[in-house]
């Protein structure tokens, strides 16, 4: 986790041990999933994909918002900002090679996945992302952004989901897949290390969060009564020193979410992705299947009187 644009603190523990690391106008306008043709969620996730790209090259937070939402709004937007203010680097470029759509049959969320094969114009690697997509505010956006790996099978591909057609997600499922994300939650807050110090004396105390209406669950139903389920971790640390933090009028310690001033304590707010598959029942916390890059998405400070 970055606490500034020079400082770190260990993170808590990711939520369990990894088990796998594996559009045209027309379609912007498409219904409800139960009405999406594979070949319209392709073009949908086509569209969302190039205009994000656009917008990331750009450092354009103007141009991601009208197609992003939730946890992925979060995560682009607070990079921008990061990379405009000198403290994070910026990414390189992925084209899209293919799109493999996930359509729940019924979904309360109006949403589906895609499973992205992309190429890294610089390297010219082949990663892979999983997307969420759903409605909002009238119109199909990219909710949901994590890691795939780099291997040549789909990410999702061990667990079973079909490409096109996918079983659906009812209210049942989609409580099952938040009481996975809880369950992780909690399991990544209690195999933590809670306090820590920094080589400049900070006495770091983190928390693991989860923040289900803003950042939303997503997931897929997936055969043998199992759900995929997507969520958002939050590390939230809290950072104190005899005498106060500071930060600079150049915003250049804390970032540019932080106003220049002395703050007697400052919490960084870091989110980070993951996916994991479980039957969401009881108290089994089921392995992680991916995650993606951890990224600072808010600080805070309570300011010296």
């Amino acid at each position: 986790m970055t606490a500034g644009c020079g400082g770190s603190s260990p993170a808590p523990a990711a939520p369990a041990p990894a088990a796998s690391t594996p559009a045209s106008s027309t379609a912007s306008r498409s219904g409800p999933p139960g009405h999406l043709t594979p070949a319209a969620a392709t073009a949908i996730v086509t569209r969302l994909w190039s205009r994000r790209e656009v917008a990331l090259s750009t450092l354009s937070g103007a141009g991601l918002a009208p197609i992003e939402t939730a946890e992925a709004a979060a995560q682009d937007r607070a990079y921008v900002s990061e990379v405009r203010c000198g403290c994070a680097p910026q990414k390189d470029a992925h084209s899209v090679v293919s799109i493999l759509p996930e359509i729940p049959r019924t979904s309360p969320q109006h949403a589906f996945f895609a499973q992205v094969r992309t190429q890294n114009l610089s390297t010219g690697d082949h990663p892979w992302y999983v997307l969420a997509i759903v409605r909002s505010a009238g119109s199909w956006r990219i909710a949901y952004v994590t890691g795939g790996g780099y291997t040549p099978k789909p990410p999702l591909s061990g667990l079973g989901i079909a490409v096109g057609r996918t079983a659906a997600v009812t209210a049942r499922d989609r409580a099952r897949m938040v009481h996975i994300a809880e369950r992780e939650t909690a399991w990544a807050g209690s195999h933590a290390t809670h306090v820590t110090h920094t080589a400049y004396g900070a006495t770091v105390r983190a928390r693991a969060g989860l923040r289900v209406s803003a950042d939303g669950v997503f997931g897929l139903t997936l055969p043998g009564g199992r759900v995929l389920a997507c969520y958002t971790l939050h590390e939230l640390d809290t950072y104190t020193i005899p005498g106060g933090l500071a930060q600079n009028d150049a915003r250049q310690q804390w970032g540019p979410q932080l106003a220049p001033g002395g703050y007697r304590s400052i919490v960084v707010d870091s989110q980070e992705p993951y996916c994991a598959a479980g039957s969401g029942r009881g108290g089994v916390v089921p392995p992680t299947w991916l995650d993606y890059l951890q990224q600072r998405v808010a600080v805070t400070g309570k300011p010296i009187a």
